[in-house]
């Protein structure tokens, strides 16, 4: 995955996937969803996590803080690999109890292996209907240094890419 993907459904789309989740409709003091033709580390989108048992949504930041952590971590922890979400810091902590789902109906990824050198074009991924869908994520909170605010951070979850994704080896 890296680090680019789509919102561009309408509020009824959005609404159908909080009916088939039981979970309340998108947020009245929320505006309608505008189209978000990127998404990018570092902007906010909605999400889905848990409060106490129930689901909730969040408008949260595409980046994400260790717990227990002030300062960034050198690279950006915009994915999570699932192969490695028990194997310790800093996702062991969060992997069990702070999960979440991200909210997209289409992602990108540049048609070469990661890191390698060079510009190369980007592919998109949607479902055939552009309906909106659920990546799986992990969530914590983010304080912002300039205003104290604590607001929610996350993650998505990679795993390794299928044969629709052959051009890179790392999928949402």
């Amino acid at each position: 995955m890296c680090n680019a993907y789509t919102l561009t459904s309408t509020r009824s789309a959005v609404l159908e996937i909080a009916r088939a989740m039981s979970m309340p409709a998108w947020p009245d003091d929320w505006p309608d969803p505008e189209p978000r033709y990127r998404v990018s580390p570092r902007t906010r989108a909605p999400i889905v996590r848990l409060d106490g048992d129930r689901p909730i949504w969040s408008m949260a930041l595409w980046h994400f803080l260790p717990p227990g952590t002030y300062d960034p971590p050198k690279y950006q922890l915009t994915n999570a690999r699932a192969d490695k979400l028990a194997a310790g810091w800093p996702w062991k902590m969060v992997s069990a109890r702070q999960r979440c789902l991200i909210l997209a109906d289409g992602f990108y990824e540049p048609e070469k292996l990661a890191g390698a050198k060079g510009t190369v074009p980007w592919r998109y991924y949607s479902l055939v209907d552009r309906a909106p869908f659920l990546f799986a994520g992990v969530w914590t909170e983010v304080t912002d240094r300039q205003t104290g605010e604590v607001i929610d951070g996350y993650s998505i979850v990679t795993t390794e890419a299928n044969e629709v994704i052959h051009i890179h080896e790392r999928m949402p």
